[in-house]
């Protein structure tokens, strides 16, 4: 795997939903993966979709605050950092994306 990899909402939903234990375990391993090469990359909209999910479409539903540790998870230490538009690296929209594991 070379280069920055997107992270979508269902993929960290499968992270926490105990009903699919198999998808579970993939999610759990790729996003391990992706943390330790530092290429993971995240949206603020894949952010705000999986609280909305967890807690509102899974069929377990998830306490709010359980749902906003989760979500948390994502933005601390060195996981999370905005791309800058200015950079001149990335695009405008491009921008809107933050990353998780730093900027290659």
């Amino acid at each position: 795997m070379s280069g920055p990899v997107f992270v979508d909402t269902n993929v960290f939903v499968y992270q926490s939903d105990a009903s699919g234990p198999e998808k579970q375990a993939r999610a759990d391993d790729r996003c391990a993966l992706l943390w330790r090469l530092r290429s993971g990359r995240v949206s603020v909209q894949a952010l705000l979709e999986l609280y909305a999910t967890l807690t509102r479409k899974l069929k377990a539903g998830i306490d709010p605050s359980e749902a906003r540790e989760i979500v948390g998870e994502s933005l601390r230490g060195d996981r999370f950092r905005s791309i800058s538009a200015s950079s001149g690296e990335h695009g405008h929209w491009s921008s809107a994306i933050p990353c998780v594991g730093g900027i290659p």
